[in-house]
């Protein structure tokens, strides 16, 4: 996030929510099978149902915290673009409720990259939000116990 800029391309903006969206994937099952490894087998459905409900709270907690850090931070911006600019402050307030109108609004080109300056401002910001986020995350699966899958004795993998 932190090499995204005005003059990002798109390919390279499309490769890094390729990487997210993978990392993700892979996150999510690797955390379902921990839960599964972890807890005993006739509890393993509550567990399940305790950690994607978990996923869920962290996702609803997290995303007006974030949404409202992007919100302030942009307006700010935006506020500050339109005082420098007042010939074109209506256009550049109106790009705060549509992000289209950058493109729609005839705002001139220096006063456009300003703007797109001030929302890749503004998702920076949200990304150093979840960066401790991140690494609280990564401090917290350093105590988790290595456990091997095995099947049961006998090895009949159907009685698992």
């Amino acid at each position: 996030m932190t090499t995204v800029g005005n003059d990002t391309p798109n390919a390279q903006i499309i490769g890094y929510l390729i990487l997210f969206g993978t990392g993700i994937g892979v996150t999510m099952s690797g955390i379902m099978v921990a839960v599964q490894i972890n807890v005993a087998r006739d509890i393993v459905a509550i567990a399940t149902a305790v950690a994607n409900f978990a996923w869920s709270i962290g996702g609803t907690v997290g995303l007006p915290v974030v949404s409202s850090a992007f919100i302030n931070t942009l307006s700010s911006k935006l506020r500050q673009l339109s005082q420098d600019h007042p010939d074109h402050a209506e256009d550049i307030m109106k790009t705060m409720d549509n992000s289209r109108m950058v493109w729609k609004s005839g705002l001139p080109v220096g006063i456009r990259n300003e703007v797109i300056r001030g929302y890749v401002e503004s998702l920076q910001v949200v990304y150093y939000l979840l960066v401790p986020v991140s690494a609280f995350a990564l401090i917290l699966s350093l105590f988790l116990r290595d456990k091997k899958v095995r099947p049961p004795r006998g090895g009949d993998i159907g009685q698992l």
